[in-house]
């Protein structure tokens, strides 16, 4: 796994603790709507890449997984090999 992936998780998983952990600032609220958010946002990037993702070796299922958690970190190194 990248670098750039690394950051993500960790980020996705910080900002997930203080949702989880919020203490009445009404944070919980604003980070879900942000995760949705991203959720759509790599949605549409697995459909705009599909082909590429595709025509990349390995299992479709696992690039589908990867775009919608880490969009462009995932599929771009796929267009540039």
């Amino acid at each position: 796994m990248t670098i750039a992936k690394w950051v993500l998780l960790v980020l996705y998983l910080v900002v997930a603790g203080i949702a989880v952990f919020d203490v009445g600032a009404g944070l919980s609220l604003t980070v879900a709507r942000v995760f949705g958010v991203l959720v759509a946002i790599h949605f549409v990037e697995f459909l705009f890449k599909f082909k590429t993702l595709r025509n990349a070796e390995g299992s479709l299922l696992n690039h589908v997984m990867q775009t919608m958690l880490f969009g462009f970190a995932h599929w771009r190194p796929l267009e540039k090999a």
